[in-house]
C-alpha cells in the first residue's frame, strides 16, 4: 500500500538493544476539510529511512498493514493494527 502526505511528526527512537522502533505521523488530506493523522512504524535497520526528512516535507510511504489478536489474562480479546513502513521517499 502507498500513501502520500506531509510529515507531521517524528517520535523518539525506541532502542532496547536487540530491537529498534521509530514511529512517525503523516498528515493525509484526501478531503482538505478533514485531514487525517496516520501513524506509521519503522523497525530495525529501517528506522534510518525517516532521518533524511524534516517535519513539513511531502513524503510517500510504502507500507504493510498488519493486525494481531491478543487475549488478556482475564480472557478478554483485543485487536491491534500496525502500519509497518518499509519505504519512505520524497513525494
Amino acid at each position: 500500500m502507498v500513501i502520500e502526505g506531509k510529515l507531521h511528526a517524528i517520535m523518539d527512537l525506541v532502542d532496547s538493544g536487540s530491537f529498534r522502533r521509530q514511529s512517525f505521523v503523516v498528515e493525509y488530506t484526501e478531503n482538505i476539510l478533514y485531514p487525517q493523522y496516520v501513524t506509521f512504524e519503522l523497525t530495525q535497520d529501517r528506522v534510518e529511512l525517516i532521518n533524511k526528512f524534516n517535519v513539513g516535507d511531502k513524503i510517500e510511504v510504502t507500507f504493510n498493514l498488519k493486525g494481531r489478536e491478543w487475549t488478556s489474562p482475564e480472557l478478554v480479546k483485543k485487536y491491534f493494527n500496525t502500519l509497518e513502513a518499509w519505504r519512505v521517499q520524497k513525494a
